[in-house]
């Protein structure tokens, strides 16, 4: 392999993948990135301010093996949107990151009333009034702002066994050991700790003791301002703390999952005039940027791919939006697979949007078999595709058209995959069955697809093609599209030695 090469004559086959590094601050599958966004961060590492991760799989053809394939190429790329007006290609990034701070040992043990947060923790407990007239009692909720922790909920009943507990609307519990006092109108039990939440190196929180208003008949306010937990909060604590990154758009980070730290990755340009294109006061301040990492994958092969901190700033980017994320293409061969010309082509295609334009973009240089059906995939990454504006396309030029000087519109053949549609083909989707971290319908901006196109009786590409024709525009949205690849099966002289003996 070599940096100039494009097109590659192999039995073998591209393979593509790739995740977002932002997504809406309130997630829905058809929301527009023209709202406030946030990063993605899946590292668990407090000094990576954004990160996400797919898996590289060879899926399996003729019985090969996956893993006995040879990697002999492969190209990440980035793109993003940090600016809504002009746009720097270096800045700086400050954001509170949770457990970024220096940690603490804790051993804690106090009350908790309604409303008030449990010390050292993201967990809040509330009150509320449960039961019917003269039969009421309270519920004490601990819920945490982190997505994904339990919610664990006690009842205080009239009754013994007066307490009890469930997790995440699970079945309800009785703790062992209850013990019942009454103080005046104020009721407290006390039982063996139930831990609400435990995390390995760090805090465990738990509660042994209840107290509440004894009465039956109270006003829910009563039972709200009578009621108190106590909890203990033991551990090491590892506060927030502001974290700066000075970003610059022609660096990243990746790593492969054996791995326990990230290598940089460069663009091969510094002077941002290169790999690709990073307009500071034109095309939308969309940019998109590369680097040959064919080293590093060989090295680490098949399984999972983190890249982290791309430039990207948090916030409102106006009615086009803040987007970003990142792909990667691997051309591999193994001596089981059909003969292919795979072909990659990228730079910085801009398609301006509110407007109707289209470019056309020529192929050459492969060659498809001499015979039998031929069989053709194609792969692209783009970034600012909306899944709520239509109007953006991707087509091709049956061969017989080819020979055309201007085609006529119905010419072309609109393209699609199973995850959007032939008028509005970038939706912000990554149908990709590799599995990828965090897993994303909607994408806000960052569109990672292969598919192969419909071939049926060698209608779009036939034998013996040695170029065809893409055309890509819209009449709303707005995109870029870094790269693309495409591959076709191949003609190659199958060469036997024949022996004769003339007498």
């Amino acid at each position: 392999y070599t940096p100039t090469t494009k097109i590659y004559n192999i039995k073998g086959d591209f393979q593509m993948i790739g995740n977002t590094n932002m997504t809406l601050q309130s997630y829905s599958d058809d929301g527009n990135n023209s709202s406030n966004m946030i990063y993605v961060d899946v590292d668990g590492i407090p000094n990576t301010l954004n990160s996400s991760s797919a898996t590289l799989e060879f899926p399996i053809e003729n019985g090969m093996i996956p893993a006995c394939s040879n990697i002999i190429y492969a190209g990440l790329y980035w793109i993003g949107r940090a600016h809504d007006g002009t746009s720097a290609n270096t800045f700086s990034v400050t954001k509170s990151v949770p457990g970024a701070g220096t940690p603490t040992t804790v051993n804690f043990t106090g009350n908790v009333s309604s409303g008030n947060s449990a010390n050292y923790t993201t967990y809040t407990m509330t009150v509320t009034r449960q039961g019917s007239i003269n039969n009421y009692y309270p519920r004490y909720s601990f819920s945490s702002t982190t997505s994904g922790q339990p919610t664990v909920q006690f009842e205080f009943l009239n009754a013994t066994p007066y307490i009890r507990y469930r997790i995440n609307n699970g079945n309800w519990i009785e703790p062992t050991n209850q013990s019942t006092a009454n103080s005046g109108n104020l009721r407290t039990t006390t039982f063996t700790p139930v831990t609400i939440y435990s995390e390995s190196g760090g805090i465990t929180l738990s509660v042994d003791r209840l107290v509440r208003d004894s009465r039956t008949n109270r006003t829910e306010l009563d039972y709200i301002s009578n009621a108190t937990a106590r909890i203990s909060v033991t551990g090491t604590y590892t506060p927030p703390a502001d974290i700066t990154k000075n970003y610059d758009k022609s660096v990243v980070y990746l790593k492969h999952a054996s791995e326990g730290s990230y290598t940089t990755i460069s663009a091969q340009d510094i002077n941002f005039s290169q790999n690709i294109y990073y307009p500071t006061t034109n095309y939308g301040y969309m940019y998109s940027a590369y680097a040959e990492v064919t080293d590093y994958v060989k090295t680490h092969g098949l399984g999972e791919y983190t890249v982290a901190d791309i430039a990207l700033r948090e916030g409102d980017g106006g009615g086009t939006g803040f987007f970003g994320g990142w792909g990667m293409i691997v051309v591999y061969e193994n001596s089981k697979m059909k003969w292919r010309d795979v072909t990659i082509f990228d730079g910085h295609a801009y398609v301006q949007g509110s407007t109707t334009v289209s470019y056309e973009l020529p192929v050459s240089g492969f060659r498809t078999a001499q015979g039998g059906d031929i069989s053709m995939k194609l792969g692209l990454i783009a970034g600012e595709g909306d899944r709520d504006i239509a109007g953006d396309y991707f087509q091709i030029l049956p061969h017989d058209k080819l020979s055309l000087p201007t085609p006529a519109e119905s010419d072309w053949v609109y393209l699609s995959h199973s995850g959007n549609s032939t008028t509005n083909f970038f939706n912000s989707s990554i149908p990709a069955p590799a599995p990828r971290y965090p897993s994303y319908t909607n994408n806000t901006g960052v569109d990672i697809a292969m598919f192969n196109i419909d071939n049926t009786n060698n209608s779009i590409i036939k034998i013996n093609q040695t170029s065809t024709r893409f055309r890509y525009g819209s009449t709303q949205d707005t995109y870029i599209i870094p790269v693309i690849a495409m591959a076709v099966d191949a003609y190659i002289p199958d060469l036997h030695a024949y022996l004769s003996v003339a007498s």
